[in-house]
């Protein structure tokens, strides 16, 4: 079962600011070779990718939507309150409690 990418996004932001001392930017390449700048946190050897970096024009052609971002903001909040996973391999594979408040969430 792949998880929703909104509860995917909340855990990289939660993987983010547990490890914030391990960040590290990495160039890559994908999509046929096209490069890019990843934010990961890189552990000894252990590197994982937990952002694309955007570039000054997409971050130009922005607009926030803060109706829908209102209902985002409570969904992260009512997650936080239950979380209970520590540590970047802690958010590895499914969690039951957390795939049910993602499948419920009103977003």
């Amino acid at each position: 079962m792949s998880k929703p990418t909104f509860q995917k996004t909340y855990e990289k932001m939660t993987m983010i600011e547990q490890n914030h001392d391990k960040l590290a930017l990495i160039g890559v390449k994908y999509d046929g070779g096209r490069p890019a700048v990843i934010l990961a946190i890189r552990d000894g050897d252990s590197v994982t990718p937990v952002a694309e970096m955007l570039s000054q024009e997409q971050c130009d052609s922005m607009s926030p939507d803060w109706d829908y971002s209102d209902k985002l903001f409570a969904v992260v909040d009512g997650a936080r309150e239950i979380e209970d996973r520590v540590g970047r391999k802690a958010f590895d594979g499914q969690n039951t409690k957390m795939d049910e408040y993602f499948t419920n969430a009103d977003f």
